[in-house]
């Protein structure tokens, strides 16, 4: 992520901590984390990073790869992080809409 110019970082993380991390405890089997490049090439780059319990529960909010609509129960997730992520958007700068991603598992 980027922040806008003029971004108070602190701000930004206080946020992250506070607000973000607290509109996803509402949402069940379902996390978010925003992490911060702290050594190495990307030093000082933000990640959005969402955790799933298990890839059962991603299936349950996103059931299909590359899904056109979204499912039942990610709509019924987003009006638990609506505001947060709207929030997230008066820090950082919206990236284009891309049908490009990368879901990782947990080797079990």
């Amino acid at each position: 992520m980027t922040l806008k110019q003029g971004v108070d970082v602190m701000a930004f993380e206080k946020y992250a901590k506070e607000q973000l991390d607290s509109a996803f405890r509402n949402v069940p089997g379902a996390e978010a984390k925003i992490a911060k490049a702290d050594r190495g090439k990307d030093k000082g780059i933000y990640l959005l990073i969402y955790f799933y319990d298990s890839k059962a529960i991603r299936d349950h909010y996103y059931p299909e790869e590359k899904a056109t609509e979204y499912s039942k129960a990610a709509l019924e997730m987003t009006c638990h992080i609506e505001k947060a992520i709207r929030e997230l958007y008066e820090f950082v700068e919206e990236e284009p809409e891309t049908s490009e991603y990368t879901d990782y598992v947990f080797i079990e």
